[in-house]
């Protein structure tokens, strides 16, 4: 966003009616926040990101999601001095795709997310913490040992988060 002129800036201003709920309106409206500091920038960016990561959400496909997830949480959290609430709503909605799908992740889309609040200090620590040790159990049980690892790293990650040293 840095190699873009003052007329580069208002040329994307002026196309945003034109652009549908996609990435790249997002990503346009991101670039814009960034420049511009004007905060409805951001918040539609956070706002499209999220419905972006929802539309393309596949348990096998997760990758470019979980990008835009994190970039929404990112944004909820620099704007959360102006509206605390979306940091908290951005968190809520990755809580509950974690308790909504993460018994049908085989791979590492409940650990991203998972990772994420616990970055960002999730409130609900304790069920984090054993939805990361269920998967890791059952990583074990399935002989899927690298996954496991992962996975038991992470719960321990949870509980240093929620105060456990232990």
């Amino acid at each position: 966003p840095g190699d873009l002129s003052d007329d580069d800036l208002s040329t994307l201003e002026q196309i945003i009616p034109l652009l549908y709920p996609t990435v790249v309106l997002a990503r346009v409206c991101d670039v814009l926040w960034i420049r511009r500091r004007k905060f409805h920038f951001a918040e539609n960016s956070l706002k499209i990101y999220l419905e972006c990561a929802q539309k393309e959400f596949d348990l096998e496909n997760w990758i470019f999601s979980a990008k835009y997830i994190e970039r929404a949480l990112r944004l909820a959290s620099m704007l959360r001095r102006k509206k605390p609430e979306l940091i908290n709503s951005t968190m809520e909605t990755l809580y509950k795709w974690i308790i909504e799908e993460s018994s049908n992740d085989t791979k590492f889309a409940t650990y991203r997310l998972i990772d994420l609040l616990v970055e960002f200090r999730y409130k609900d620590i304790t069920t984090l913490f054993s939805k990361a040790a269920l998967i890791a159990e059952n990583a074990q049980i399935i002989y899927d040992f690298h996954r496991a690892e992962q996975y038991w790293r992470l719960a321990v990650k949870c509980a240093r988060a929620g105060g456990d040293e232990n």
